[in-house]
């Protein structure tokens, strides 16, 4: 008889270097894949402003307190016109008296004189809302801070300034004092926070959420930030 030969098990062929480093690398490829949180992911979200630091902070309280420095030394030459005259809120409001407007910003009780009204761009609370920012005219009166939509919108509920006929909003800085922080990147932003964190009621129109900040931007606005912000300082007084 012969003997059967015993089968031998097939073997696969060696895999060339180049195909086996392929395999390698989409393997470790799919492995990192799996540890990427798609969801933290700086594609995914944007990146956060960091908050201020206290050198930053610091740097923002030195510049306010350089504008108001500059505001208050400010004055005008005996042969202006600016210092002669003085605007009450009848003749701003009829637009037939007074001065023009110009860059300072001293602040009376008893009147609204034009260089204390001017127009800003203040951001929507509204978060949905497609224009996140509105072209308001604003105007100090006492230790407040008023605006409407449009200039003629004041002059139209003159009679009222004390109530909400045709105004917009309101700050009250005898009820809440406040703190203005420049943005440090963009030189015409800052922002209105209250000091003790939550704005006391009544010093809003909309109280509905005490604890927001209110952003301005002066682009556009026929004053400086340092002016807005010195004006603005001055009512914390």
């Amino acid at each position: 008889d012969v003997p059967k030969e015993t089968p031998q098990p097939e073997t696969q062929p060696e895999a060339k270097p180049e195909v086996a480093a392929q395999a390698t690398a989409a393997s470790t490829d799919a492995e990192a894949a799996k540890d990427v949180d798609t969801a933290s992911s700086p594609k995914a979200e944007p990146e956060k402003a960091e908050p201020l630091t206290a050198s930053e902070t610091g740097k923002a309280e030195k510049e306010i307190e350089t504008c108001r420095e500059e505001t208050e030394a400010e004055s005008f030459d005996d042969s202006s016109d600016l210092k002669k005259t003085t605007q009450t809120i009848e003749s701003f409001l009829a637009g037939t008296e007074g001065v023009k407007a110009s860059g300072n910003l001293k602040v009376l009780a008893s009147c609204i004189p034009v260089d204390e009204g001017g127009y800003l761009y203040k951001k929507s609370p509204a978060t949905l809302r497609m224009k996140a920012w509105d072209w308001r005219f604003f105007v100090i009166h006492g230790r407040r801070l008023l605006w409407w939509r449009r200039q003629g919108a004041l002059r139209a509920s003159y009679g009222t300034l004390k109530g909400d006929t045709g105004r917009r909003g309101f700050i009250d800085f005898a009820l809440s004092r406040a703190r203005v922080v420049p943005d440090e990147k963009n030189p015409t932003l800052s922002t209105l926070e209250a000091v003790d964190g939550a704005w006391k009621d009544g010093s809003l129109k909309d109280m509905s959420d005490a604890q927001r900040t209110i952003e301005f931007d002066c682009t556009d606005s026929v004053h400086t930030r340092g002016q807005w912000i010195a004006a603005l300082c001055k009512l914390q007084a």
